[in-house]
């Protein structure tokens, strides 16, 4: 999947090129000639775009083009509204050269992408669920249970470290056996499972 890469700001465009070391990237010089294009992963400077935004994700639609759309003011509100017009990475313009790289290599993998502080403004977001689904606590051992818990509500690795006296790496082993355990790939797959087997209230 060729990548490329639309801002009209000269210096980002650059700064972009610069970060990205995971494949080769070539500069869209119109936006307008997106539709001559198929099968590509679009790297958009929200700033430039969001006029013309549904236009531009129609014709992507159309020519099986992925977008990660970056943001100078990434928040949570757009970044729900952007994801749920079915484009599939969401950051910050400015963010690391690990971040952008490991945005390109999901998107590829046919996976959605978004920036850290989004998933765990995300995942705070959901209500704290009293009952957990029988199915998780089956599967899971007591500790994988509660770190799987403190995953679900944003707590960080560093945070879970803390909170049980328990080294950085032996956190990420727990959290790589309740992903594999749970089939899912990440903190917000875990957080929706939660969310998705909850049980409901009657009326």
């Amino acid at each position: 999947m060729n990548v490329m890469l639309y801002s009209e700001d000269l210096m980002l465009l650059y700064n972009w090129k610069q970060k990205i070391t995971c494949c080769s990237t070539e500069i869209l010089e119109d936006i307008n000639k997106l539709y001559h294009y198929k099968n590509i992963l679009l790297i958009l400077d929200y700033t430039y775009c969001y006029k013309n935004l549904l236009k531009v994700l129609s014709s992507a639609r159309i020519h099986n083009i992925n977008i990660l759309l970056l943001d100078r003011t990434p928040t949570f509100e757009k970044g729900k509204n952007i994801l749920s017009l079915g484009i599939q990475g969401y950051g910050n313009v400015q963010m690391n050269t690990i971040y952008l790289n490991s945005a390109i290599e999901t998107i590829k993998n046919k996976m959605i992408w978004i920036y850290p502080e989004f998933t765990t403004s995300l995942i705070q977001s959901f209500q704290k669920e009293k009952t957990i689904p029988n199915e998780i606590t089956q599967i899971l051992t007591s500790r994988e249970l509660e770190i799987a818990l403190l995953i679900k509500d944003g707590f960080s690795n560093s945070d879970i470290s803390e909170h049980f006296s328990i080294s950085i790496n032996t956190v990420k082993s727990h959290t790589k056996n309740i992903y594999e355990k749970l089939h899912v790939k990440n903190r917000l797959s875990l957080s929706l499972l939660f969310g998705r087997n909850k049980k409901q209230t009657p009326p």
